[in-house]
């Protein structure tokens, strides 16, 4: 009698798990919306090739929008040729923001490449942005691509978590050991992490935790994603900040190096968050988080982050735009949100106004790096 009943518990258990495995599965591919990221060993995330999904936006006019990739997996419409005929060639490499919450004609490298083009500068702008990938992770894409031969690369540095991911294990990433740092291939996500993913029980018992952590990511967790969980991480354990802002250092000594070798010339693009120009737009949640998360707001990580950056570019000697105060300015002027209200990415506008910056800053560089160059 015992034994039967422990075989029926038993039975109903895994029932359950497999029930609640398949709900989840399911559940999950329902609730998240698509995506064109797929994995790869070497280099973390990338795209799939000659694709494309639609998503449901409903701050775009249409209330949708269509993500597209090319034979490259680059976010182009046509494809990627291995021999440039359009002039300067420019690699953009960059995460989200660059990768694009926008249809490819709207995003910031493909607007600045016709702004070029209307002021007599035949380039080929490339938009190489990936999606959670820190500047190391796009330097191993571009390691990938130099066949393609670029005159520019540049990369979008994102203040708002850029110096964070750079510290994720799950990725292909660098580590210091022993004073020196080192590259080290991509760690499992832990167990608790995946099985969340596909599981209805252990997302409602999600909602009972009342860590502050917890509880200002179901408050807004694009918020946290893009911008507080990185202040979070920094106050709580300074020492991190530390961590990466060394290992930035040592990528853009590589990318110097790289650049020399490969004869191109790198250009780097600061860019904001919602947080530090549109806190406004979304001041109730963030005031709401910060006291959840109990932040010191004078410290202000992400323009700590930003001044490292700078810092930093100035020390090896690599151009950059800093969009910080432009994008400010465009704020104060109560013009269109810069960045979506529903996941705190670079909005139509925000791509816009980034890309006549852009095309502003690149025209002196574009000029001197063409074909002709002989660097």
């Amino acid at each position: 009698m015992g034994l039967t009943w422990l075989r029926r518990v038993l039975g109903a258990c895994l029932v359950l798990l497999l029930s609640d495995l398949v709900a989840g599965t399911a559940y999950k591919s329902f609730k998240e919306a698509p995506n064109l990221l797929v994995w790869d060993d070497s280099v973390g995330y990338t795209h799939r090739r000659d694709d494309s999904v639609r998503i449901r936006w409903g701050e775009s006019p249409a209330g949708s929008m269509v993500l597209r990739t090319n034979n490259l997996g680059f976010r182009e419409d046509a494809p990627t040729a291995v021999r440039s005929g359009a002039g300067v060639r420019v690699l953009v490499f960059g995460d989200s923001h660059t990768d694009g919450v926008v249809e490819n004609p709207q995003s910031f490298p493909h607007q600045a490449g016709r702004m070029l083009d209307s002021s007599g500068i035949k380039a080929e702008i490339i938009n190489a942005g990936i999606g959670h990938t820190s500047v190391y992770q796009q330097s191993l894409h571009l390691k990938r691509f130099l066949y393609l031969k670029p005159d520019v690369v540049v990369f979008t540095l994102y203040s708002g978590n850029d110096y964070m991911e750079i510290l994720w294990k799950h990725l292909p990433h660098l580590a210091v050991k022993a004073g020196r740092v080192v590259e080290e291939p991509a760690l499992e996500k832990p167990m608790t992490d995946q099985w969340i993913d596909h599981s209805i029980i252990l997302r409602v018992l999600r909602r009972l935790d009342t860590r502050p952590r917890a509880q200002a990511e179901r408050r807004n967790r694009f918020a946290m994603w893009q911008s507080l969980a990185q202040a979070e991480l920094f106050q709580r354990e300074p020492n991190q900040f530390d961590t990466a802002a060394r290992l930035h250092r040592h990528v853009f000594g590589d990318l110097k190096r790289l650049a020399a070798a490969g004869r191109f010339r790198l250009f780097m693009v600061i860019l904001p968050t919602k947080y530090q120009v549109e806190y406004a737009s979304c001041a109730e949640d963030f005031h709401e988080m910060e006291a959840l998360l109990d932040l010191d707001s004078t410290l202000s990580w992400d323009d700590r982050v930003r001044r490292d950056l700078r810092t930093a570019l100035d020390e090896y000697a690599i151009p950059y735009y800093d969009a910080h105060d432009d994008f400010r300015r465009q704020t104060g002027a109560a013009g269109p949100p810069l960045y979506w209200n529903a996941d705190h990415h670079l909005s139509a506008e925000g791509h816009a106004l980034l890309a006549r910056y852009l095309a502003r800053s690149l025209e002196p560089v574009l000029r001197v790096s063409g074909k002709e160059d002989s660097r």
